[in-house]
């Protein structure tokens, strides 16, 4: 008797999908759907073609669900195929003059109490708006390592699975990334 697909791993998942099985491979969707929309909005830096490319990860990666391994993690196999969708976008276009959010909610994070005045939440928001231009200027091998990184939570080996680097020109990536950020971030904190 085939497992419960909710519970089921993804290799199993992945595999019943290639056999035919549809409803197996909506799970997948489900359950990656918001991590995947996620990482594409966050590389693009705007919603509505980060929702777009987030289907057409899914869609490249049920059609070419014969080229999965189902002894490696479905996830950064399903990370790969949306993140070299967004690296291609992004090499064939202009700068985006859109911003990123890190924020999962694009209203914020609660602000903890006891309520901040008027001009600590301004100062708040505008220090976030910073470090989402501020990611969003990084050139795009940076960027997907960063929102890899810290907004899908990957670890150094399934970036480096992920985007197929080694996982030394993974460290460096975010190496680089993180002291551009802090060169950037350092020259709008001294402006202001």
């Amino acid at each position: 008797m085939e497992r419960d697909a909710r519970s089921a791993p993804d290799s199993e998942l992945a595999v019943r999908g290639l056999r035919g099985d549809l409803s197996a491979f909506d799970v997948l969707v489900e359950r990656y759907r918001q991590r995947v929309v996620g990482l594409t909005t966050r590389m693009l830096g705007d919603p509505a073609r980060g929702e777009e490319l987030a289907q057409e990860a899914f869609l490249r990666a049920f059609t070419r669900l014969a080229l999965y391994d189902p002894a490696r993690p479905f996830h950064t196999w399903l990370f790969r195929i949306a993140a070299n969708l967004c690296l291609n976008q992004l090499r064939d276009e202009k700068p985006p003059g859109a911003m990123v959010s890190l924020d999962d909610d694009e209203r914020g994070r609660d602000l903890p109490s006891p309520s901040p005045s008027p001009a600590e939440v301004a100062e708040t928001h505008a220090l976030q708006r910073s470090v989402r231009t501020a990611i969003q200027s990084l050139p795009a091998h940076y960027r997907a390592a960063v929102v890899m990184r810290y907004v899908a939570g990957l670890d150094y080996s399934e970036i480096a699975e992920a985007l197929q680097l080694p996982m030394g020109t993974v460290k460096t990536h975010l190496f680089r990334a993180k002291e551009l950020l802090r060169e950037r971030l350092r020259g709008l904190v001294e402006e202001g």
